[in-house]
């Protein structure tokens, strides 16, 4: 009988979801005076099935994907998925948002999003977030982002 070669390939973690990290870490990272939401996805399975089959949408097309309130400002973070661009109801939106005085930014990766917090005014959590923010800028260059 000849021998097999049996070679065990290992599965490639599923892409991470910068949206759902993000938001929960929020919670640890932000001031005790700033509250933060996410908003569901377009034809997310956690809008009702009522407001799906009549149409209602519990999103907005076109809103920043964590809308975060602190000292009366109103801060918006948009962390569009690899390879996507800005929505058309973003691009009209956004300025829209803008004018009415919401700060936007747009973030690509966690350590993004971090710099994008800090850089709003934001003084997030020092221990954890500069040991974070490290950790994320030495994935981030591994994978060729900077």
């Amino acid at each position: 009988m000849a021998a097999v070669e049996v070679k065990v390939l290992k599965k490639k973690p599923p892409p991470e979801d910068l949206k759902q990290r993000l938001a929960a870490e929020l919670g640890a990272l932000l001031p005790a005076d700033a509250f933060a939401f996410a908003l569901p996805d377009e034809g997310s399975p956690f809008v009702p099935r009522r407001a799906r089959d009549e149409g209602l949408s519990m999103r907005k097309s076109g809103l920043p994907d964590i809308v975060i309130i602190h000292r009366g400002r109103a801060l918006g973070l948009e962390l569009p998925r690899a390879g996507h661009t800005l929505s058309d109801a973003q691009r009209s939106i956004f300025p829209r948002l803008t004018a009415a005085g919401m700060r936007i930014e747009v973030a690509r990766s966690f350590a993004e999003a971090l710099r994008a917090l800090s850089e709003m005014g934001l003084t997030l959590s020092s221990r954890e977030s500069l040991t974070r923010q490290v950790a994320e800028l030495f994935r981030d260059a591994r994978k060729g982002r900077s």
